[in-house]
């Protein structure tokens, strides 16, 4: 006899088979028992869950010859023919197959048709959201007025692609993902039935790489098992599937916490020599980093971690010195890689570029604490602040609200006299932008010069420049924007104007470039007042905690 996967050996054959779709399977053998069964059901929920499985159990209970019962027999000959698939009255289409308006409308033809020999006629239609519009269209005349004897069961993974006027004449019943100990309990039974000798561990793993869906957990099983036999040893799980094994996880977790970059990326390397996906490690790193998030709220929510036992001592370690935010940070850091992953050819060099900035991640401070330190700035803050004084050798005029005086203007010491920069620089590719780069490289690294030299500097005011990276380089640019990059950029502008520059980053089109600067033009008016209110010390300090920039001046 041919080899049976387990998936379909161990397909549930009645409603109390089926695993963790409780709150559908008692509503349906209630509406078989009080005679309540409407004419169309929607099932809807992820892959693996049980919606085709259950369709057919319904089916099964509708045409029994004991039935309709809400425990089928599953010995009669209506009940095998089901199950084989060869009944007369009970039809199964791929809706991914059968989009068309003409087959909908053959199918409202023969609807009208007394069933061959059982009592109902019924329609499975599998992955129903595949069906065109005008399929829909047809397939909603003969639900508005059903045949008696008619029962169609709709299934679909994408319930948005529904049309309103086919859910609402349905009853809707949404398949919910397993839970992992749902997973791990069936797992434990089926190794059990099949004689494999294999650990909790491990089967907890398979269970967790499921990621809720119990067709999954058997097809990975089953995988397990081709490759090693029928005595599984927990290192055979993480190479059969391609998985890191928990503690090469948390091991990077330790790394990533300490903002150790070399560590993080040996780890990777060594895990790209032993063949794991990138993209499938991170979402690894991303399940650390929500267990992490868990812990730190409380820590009596042990049950919602999937690790062991000394794994969640290490995460319980590692989540003690870590904020709530940064692990929030760190979560969205990875999940942009995780998504830009799907389209690059390169997942490695993403993730070690993705490693490095969150390495250099800068700590989120509490909002409560820099609101209280705003509050006591504005108190401090003096009456009225005088118009920004430009430095330059002599004597210079200074604007007041009363006459105006002559007062001798004075350099910083750290804010030396330079030639004013220029406004405007309509190739982007000045020598003040090509000395930037240069000490961005010095300063910060080849790396993160190389990430400036994709942007275009736009625009060059007396206190500040706008380099414009095109919409391709959107990495590079949110990259730039860290803190202490940011930071770093706006030392070097400094250190190259003799003054302090805001250096403003922002994303552009390339078709745009030309554009740009007649676009961002000021009046003088409105140049003015950016100038005074830039040059107040409130917003100097409102800048510098919340690591902000100016947006917009607006005069009330």
């Amino acid at each position: 006899m041919a080899y049976q996967v387990l998936s379909l050996k161990w397909r549930p054959r009645t409603f109390e088979e089926v695993v963790g779709q409780d709150h559908v399977t008692r509503t349906l053998q209630n509406a078989i028992r009080q005679d309540r069964v409407p004419h169309a059901f929607l099932f809807t929920g992820a892959r693996g869950v049980g919606k085709t499985t259950t369709a057919r159990i319904l089916a099964k209970a509708l045409i029994c010859e004991k039935g309709p019962t809400p425990e089928p027999c599953c010995t009669c000959r209506s009940c095998e023919e089901v199950r084989d698939g060869r009944a007369l009255d009970v039809l199964e289409i791929d809706g991914a197959s059968n989009t068309g308006v003409d087959h909908i409308r053959e199918l409202r033809e023969n609807a009208v048709y007394a069933p061959a020999a059982a009592p109902f006629k019924i329609y499975i239609i599998d992955e129903v959201h595949m069906l065109s519009t005008g399929a829909f269209n047809a397939l909603l005349k003969i639900l508005e007025e059903p045949p008696a004897h008619v029962k169609f069961i709709f299934a679909t993974t994408e319930i948005k692609k529904v049309p309103i006027t086919i859910q609402s004449r349905c009853q809707r019943f949404d398949f919910r993902l397993l839970s992992r100990e749902e997973i791990l309990g069936q797992l434990k039974k089926i190794a059990a039935a099949e004689k494999v000798e294999i650990g909790e561990t491990a089967l907890s793993a398979i269970a967790a790489a499921a990621e809720g869906s119990l067709r999954d957990s058997q097809t990975l099983l089953d995988q397990v098992l081709a490759f090693s036999g029928n005595t599984v040893a927990e290192k055979d799980v993480y190479e059969a599937l391609g998985l890191a094994e928990e503690k090469t996880v948390l091991e990077f977790l330790a790394h990533l916490l300490d903002r150790d970059g070399a560590g993080c990326i040996r780890l990777v390397d060594r895990l790209a020599e032993a063949g794991y996906d990138p993209r499938s490690f991170t979402r690894e790193i991303l399940t650390g980093l929500r267990h992490l998030a868990v812990l730190k709220v409380s820590s009596e929510l042990d049950d919602l971690i999937t690790a062991t036992r000394e794994g969640l001592e290490k995460l319980r370690r590692l989540s003690e010195p870590a904020s709530l935010g940064r692990l929030q940070s760190l979560f969205d850091i990875f999940l942009s890689a995780e998504g830009g992953m799907r389209s690059t050819t390169y997942p490695r060099m993403l993730l070690e570029l993705t490693i490095l900035r969150a390495v250099r991640l800068e700590e989120v401070g509490d909002l409560r604490e820099m609101l209280e330190k705003l509050e006591a700035m504005g108190k401090q803050a003096p009456a009225a602040v005088p118009a920004p004084t430009r430095p330059s050798p002599g004597k210079e005029k200074s604007a007041t609200h009363g006459d105006r005086e002559e007062i001798e203007q004075v350099p910083e010491e750290d804010d030396p006299p330079t030639p004013p920069p220029q406004e405007g620089n309509p190739d982007g590719r000045g020598d003040l932008f090509e000395r930037l780069v240069a000490a961005v490289r010095k300063d910060g690294g080849p790396m993160l010069g190389s990430f400036l030299q994709h942007g275009t500097l736009v625009r060059q005011g007396e206190k500040e420049l706008e380099i414009a990276f095109e919409a391709s380089n959107t990495f590079f640019l949110d990259t730039l924007k860290e803190t202490g990059n940011i930071t770093l950029l706006r030392r070097a502008a400094r250190s190259l104007t003799g003054r302090k520059m805001e250096v403003r980053l922002v994303a552009l089109k390339a078709d745009e470039k030309k554009g740009k600067e007649k676009k961002t033009k000021e009046s003088d008016l409105k140049k003015k007042h950016r100038r005074e209110a830039l040059d107040n010390p409130l917003v100097q300090d409102v800048l510098d905690v919340f690591q902000a920039e100016v947006v917009d001046i607006k005069v009330l």
